[in-house]
């Protein structure tokens, strides 16, 4: 799956994976701070030629800086975009756990497999019902969550779960 941008530097597309390393670059960056490349690797359980080659494609759409075998730094363009992959991720989660009530666990790991399909609009329109879900007296929430009985949940009790679709989180 692969997201694309059009602000910044020009039309970019980011695959699942490079989203991944710009919230992990962003994170670990907090306030400025250069990254290490085997920090990295080690915080999404990577090899450094991966780390590498996906940094260099970060680099090439503007969203990276890096010093020659130096820090990675995450750009201005490349801040405001982990910043709205975060928030969708965090949106995402919240609807599993909060709304669907999902173990933290689960909501996170399949939160991990959701977030890089959802497209900005999807995004939007969830956060927009979430700020109206959060509006909700809590009486209504319990009414429109209650479960009685699991039989949704057997419907597909063959699927297993998140683990095998190669979330990185």
């Amino acid at each position: 799956m692969t997201m694309k941008h059009n602000r910044g530097t020009a039309d970019q597309e980011l695959t699942a994976a490079q989203q991944d390393y710009l919230e992990a670059l962003s994170l670990l960056g907090a306030e400025g701070a250069g990254v290490r490349v085997t920090d990295l690797a080690a915080h999404l359980g990577t090899r450094l030629p991966t780390v590498t080659r996906t940094l260099q494609r970060l680099r090439e759409r503007g969203l990276v800086h890096q010093e020659v075998r130096g820090l990675a730094y995450v750009t201005l363009a490349g801040r405001r975009l982990a910043g709205q992959l975060a928030e969708r991720h965090r949106l995402v989660e919240r609807l599993l756990g909060e709304v669907l009530h999902l173990p933290p666990e689960q909501a996170a790991r399949d939160a991990c497999v959701i977030e890089h399909g959802l497209s900005g609009a999807a995004a939007g329109r969830l956060a927009a019902f979430l700020g109206r879900w959060d509006q909700l007296p809590q009486a209504t929430r319990r009414f429109l969550t209650g479960r009685r009985g699991r039989p949704s949940e057997e419907r597909f009790d063959l699927l297993g779960d998140s683990r095998s679709f190669g979330g990185r989180h």
